[in-house]
């Protein structure tokens, strides 16, 4: 008897001196494969904030676009033109994704429900230039011009299935005792949905809402096709425009020396902008568990 608790016990050991062998060895080829991955993507910081950090001001932020020769020109006008292309976007595609999002969530258990949660995969897994294609046919052919207003459009093509999910998925988390506590005060379905539901997932939907806003703020291919470029300030959303990506496609495609550093100065500017929303997703993700 005295033999087989000798034998358990080594046994015990070689399994638990196993257990942590494994357990930290798993930990250093995580830590190996973070590090391998952190490499490339804090080059890519480190470039764009040394090379646009030199040629960033504020000045540049009130001036529009100029001759390559001149050191007179700005990226301003490409900045109210993103501000305006977002805003529209946001118009369009906030208010859709929530409804489809909220419908999905709470009432989307039935054949409407699933066709429309397939068709909000396939449009989350279009191309988005593709989505820019298909902006052109529908909008800037028919209106005969590119403008600001059909790249805040196609924008929002892109915003609505990536709010939708987030906010399907957050309502789905609300434990359905809240829901049953508020059909025993005799709350209404949609006030229980809209003053009940809808609040306690409020901060996975913000945060869903904000990682749309960071996913259509480096979009450049769906702007090509709708919005073009112009080297001056926006005339009007039916006029084309210059947003910052496509700024960054031109200039930095460009032979000319002093476009190039406007290039990389707008490339600094949607880098500090895309952080600062990770950031804020990041803190308000911490807690968007429904209460």
């Amino acid at each position: 008897m005295r033999k087989e608790n000798i034998n358990f016990e080594r046994t015990r050991k070689l399994n638990l001196k196993r257990r942590f062998f494994m357990n930290n060895a798993m930990k250093a080829i995580i830590g190996l494969a973070f590090l391998t991955i952190s490499i490339p993507l804090f080059d890519i910081m480190f470039q764009v904030i040394l090379n646009g950090a030199g040629s960033f001001s504020f000045s540049i932020l009130t001036k529009a676009g100029s001759n390559p020769l001149s050191s007179n020109g700005g990226i301003g006008h490409a900045f109210i033109g993103t501000l305006l292309v977002m805003i529209i976007a946001m118009i369009i595609g906030i208010p859709l994704g929530l409804s489809v999002g909220i419908y999905l969530g709470e009432f989307g258990d039935n054949f409407v429900g699933i066709t429309m949660r397939i068709g909000v995969e396939t449009m989350a897994a279009i191309p988005t230039i593709i989505t820019g294609v298909i902006a052109y046919f529908l909008i800037v052919r028919s209106m005969g011009s590119f403008s600001i207003l059909s790249g805040g459009i196609a924008l929002a093509m892109i915003m609505i299935p990536i709010i939708a999910r987030t906010t399907d998925e957050m309502i789905r988390l609300v434990p359905d005792s809240i829901r049953e506590a508020s059909y025993a005060l005799g709350i209404d379905t949609g006030t229980t949905v809209t003053s009940i539901v809808v609040p306690n997932a409020g901060k996975g939907i913000t945060s869903g809402i904000l990682l749309a806003l960071a996913r259509i703020l480096g979009e450049t291919a769906p702007l090509l096709f709708t919005a073009f470029f112009s080297q001056s300030f926006p005339k009007g959303i039916d006029k084309p425009g210059a947003t910052l990506t496509v700024l960054i496609f031109q200039y930095s495609i460009s032979p000319f020396e002093e476009w190039q550093k406007l290039a990389w100065a707008a490339a600094m500017l949607l880098l500090i902008i895309n952080l600062a929303i990770i950031v804020l997703v990041r803190s308000l993700f911490r807690n968007s568990t429904p209460r």
